[in-house]
């Protein structure tokens, strides 16, 4: 942020706050506050390097000064109002409201600095992105064809088989087309895109209810794959329908409708994860996932051998809507608000720090995140912690610049991060920025010692760029049942396509030191962060983090590192 721009904010907050408590100030002060209000909001635009990212903290600089401006004019004895109670109230929320959008706007131009300087271009770069709205269905999917085998930012990692895949999806595209049949063209877009294996790509819009259709019935019961190639049901909700049946916690999947149950796995569709799985791990996940969920009605026969009995059952069972109950207790989620705390961190009756990090973003208690991790690992050098765990499991990303800002307070010596290509349209190739390098630099007082990083398959994106950060690290450790997701390009790209679509992917390359794609899954579907301890899926830990709800995964970090 540049020192106008950081003038700029501190004026807006200010004067907010002056305009909400004062209301009886003789014309001169106001007219004090407007004429350097305007003259502040005139640096910011001329010397500013974030012209339009400071646009909301411009936005309130100009209204305080207008209002000052406005106050100057009053007549030095007219008499003020009584105010009541409910606009004194409305005044002063008005202004909290005001400074946090400044404080906020502040701290995602620090977060994500650099940023260009081009008001124009930025402007005109609002709606750059491809726009084949208006055409017909089949042209704007050779026109996005065309424009993606160009600017997927992993086409050629994932060694994208693009004429195999633009004719498989060409010619459902064209019978959607002759029977304006919306769902089965949404559907053809859809199995193109995930066929690129990439948790960056997306179709945005209204899908009709297809997916919600499709999924959300359930059997009242989640898979998962043992590490001796056993399937349980590691969740069993109560009142559902395998729980009815007879089937109980732990019991052994052997087959799913009459096909044995690896090879039933293997048969299911992925199309409605809510993102594409880009590895053969996420892959087998996802199919375990979605073979339990059908729409409400369906039928399967399920054999399965409960873990106290030696003999087989077979149960005919009625997926029934469940409100996805089963995956909720199976999954772990976290739901991120701008309003909540991005980090959390306590020292461990082990006498270890633990840290969560939810994303790289900032909210409003937390604008500057890496400050927050800053004052952790000062409590934990206080505390003595023999070590550090880092959890950032379901951390979904954000701001790359972040990533290294945060664990600059765990690296002993300067560390290459990564080189960052975006493609260019008036070159047409994937081009080096001279912003896109990220170096971690250590920060005092740092910590040292021993750290693990906990991680998951909903770890993705730029969190998975603090398990690649501590794996680089001596004494630094990657745990997890799984590996991170293994999508890790840039992300945001967009191309409008008709019936109020958007393609989303990603135009944006993550390099190693060699200038090699680092982190994204290949074409053989392999990538992410590999835990380099590995907590096994046994029926054991199943039971424990699934049943009892004792996280051993953390346990194991724990016993790791204290």
């Amino acid at each position: 942020m540049s020192p106008s721009e950081l003038l700029l904010a501190i004026y807006a907050s200010i004067a907010v706050l002056l305009l909400a408590a004062s209301r009886r100030a003789a014309p001169w002060p106001w007219r004090i506050i407007a004429s350097v209000g305007f003259v502040i909001v005139a640096a910011a635009l001329a010397f500013g390097t974030h012209r339009l990212a400071a646009a909301p903290m411009t936005a309130v600089a100009i209204v305080a000064a207008t209002l000052a401006a406005v106050r100057s004019r009053r007549p030095p004895g007219e008499p003020h109002r009584r105010r009541g109670i409910l606009r004194v109230v409305g005044r002063w929320s008005t202004a909290v409201v005001a400074v946090s959008v400044v404080a906020l706007d502040a701290a995602f131009i620090t977060v994500f600095d650099p940023l260009s300087n081009d008001p124009v271009r930025e402007l005109l770069e609002l709606s750059h992105a491809p726009d084949f709205s208006r055409l017909p269905w089949a042209d704007a999917f050779e026109k996005m064809h065309a424009y993606l085998s160009r600017a997927y930012a992993m086409g050629e990692w994932k060694r994208i088989d693009w004429t195999g895949l633009h004719d498989r999806a060409a010619a459902k595209i064209a019978e959607a087309a002759r029977g304006r049949d919306r769902a089965q063209y949404y559907l053809a877009l859809r199995e193109y895109l995930w066929s690129l294996h990439d948790g960056h790509v997306g179709l945005e819009g209204d899908d009709g209810g297809l997916r919600k259709r499709a999924i959300e019935g359930g059997f009242g019961l989640a898979l998962l794959r043992l590490d001796d190639g056993r399937t349980i049901a590691h969740v069993v909700t109560e009142d559902g329908p395998a729980a009815a049946a007879g089937l109980r916690w732990g019991a052994r999947i052997l087959a799913w409708d009459g096909v044995p149950i690896d090879d039933a796995a293997a048969k299911t569709s992925v199309l409605w994860n809510g993102d594409p799985p880009a590895t053969n791990e996420g892959m087998a996940l996802a199919r375990l996932k979605w073979l339990a969920r059908a729409t409400v009605g369906t039928k399967v026969t399920l054999e399965y051998q409960n873990l106290d009995e030696s003999t087989p059952h077979s149960a005919t069972l009625t997926a029934k809507d469940d409100q996805f109950a089963p995956i909720r207790a199976a999954a772990r989620s976290e739901n991120f608000s701008f309003r909540s705390d991005i980090v959390e961190w306590r020292v461990l009756p082990e006498s270890v720090g633990y840290l969560k990090i939810r994303a790289e973003l900032p909210s409003l208690p937390q604008p500057l995140p890496d400050r927050i991790v800053g004052r952790a690992v000062r409590s934990f050098l206080e505390a003595k912690v023999h070590g550090v765990v880092i959890d950032a499991r379901a951390n979904f990303g954000g701001s790359d610049k972040l990533v290294p800002l945060v664990m600059s307070w765990f690296v002993r010596e300067r560390q290459f991060y990564e080189h960052a290509s975006f493609y260019d349209d008036r070159t047409g190739a994937f081009e080096r920025v001279p912003f896109g390098t990220l170096w971690t630099e250590p920060r005092e007082p740092g910590f040292r010692g021993p750290i693990a990083v906990l991680v998951d398959p909903q770890c993705a994106s730029s969190g998975e760029g603090l398990a690649l950060i501590a794996r680089r690290r001596p004494e630094g450790h990657v745990v997890g049942f799984y590996a991170t997701y293994g999508s890790f390009g840039m992300a945001g790209a967009e191309i409008r396509m008709p019936e109020g679509l958007t393609v989303d992917y990603p135009n944006g390359r993550s390099l190693d030191v060699r200038g090699e794609i680092q982190l994204d899954s290949d074409w053989r579907l392999e990538g992410g962060v590999v835990p380099d301890v590995r907590v096994p899926v046994t029926l054991e830990t199943a039971r424990a983090q699934y049943l009892e709800r004792r996280d051993v995964v953390l346990q194991a970090a724990i016993d790791l590192v204290k």
